[in-house]
């Protein structure tokens, strides 16, 4: 909450990818693609 308001935020990702397939939950570094973005908003 802030102050007093709820906030809600939209990470779009695609699903497929013509060079590496299913790249959003590839792991690098020990963590999928996708928690980079998700911490970063």
């Amino acid at each position: 909450m802030y102050r007093n308001k709820s906030i809600l935020g939209i990470i779009t990702a695609r699903g497929g990818s013509k060079g590496i397939s299913q790249k959003n939950i590839k792991k690098l570094a020990g963590k999928p693609l996708i928690s980079y973005k998700i911490e970063s908003a």
